[in-house]
C-alpha cells in the first residue's frame, strides 16, 4: 500500500500593530486599517493576521488596574474589528498578558 503526502501552501498577510496610547491616534489607526482594506480588497481574499499591542481593550473585563478605559475607545476599537470582520483567537494560560509586576 502506498502513502501519498499532500502539502498545501496557503498565502496570508501578517501585520504587526503597535498602537499609540493617545485616543485620537488610535482612532486614526482604526480608520486607516479599514481604508487599507477598501484600497486593497485582495488582502482579505487570504487570511490576514493582525498581532501586536493595540493599546486598547474590547470591554472593561479585559482591564486590570490603571485608568478606566473610555467607552469611546472601546466603541471605536470594536467597530474596527467588526468592519474588518476580524476574529479574536481564543486564549489559554494566564488571564493577563501584561502587568507591571
Amino acid at each position: 500500500m502506498s502513502t501519498k503526502k499532500y502539502f498545501i501552501t496557503i498565502g496570508f498577510t501578517f501585520s504587526v500593530i503597535y498602537a499609540s496610547h493617545r485616543s485620537e491616534e488610535k482612532e486614526t489607526l482604526w480608520a486607516d486599517l479599514v481604508q487599507y482594506v477598501r484600497d486593497y480588497p485582495t488582502l482579505v481574499e487570504s487570511p490576514w493576521y493582525l498581532a501586536g499591542d493595540f493599546n486598547c481593550v474590547r470591554n472593561t473585563s479585559e482591564r486590570q488596574g490603571g485608568q478606566i478605559t473610555r467607552a469611546r475607545n472601546m466603541e471605536t476599537f470594536n467597530d474596527c474589528i467588526f468592519r474588518l470582520v476580524l476574529i479574536e483567537p481564543p486564549t489559554s494560560g494566564e488571564v493577563w498578558t501584561w502587568s507591571n509586576n
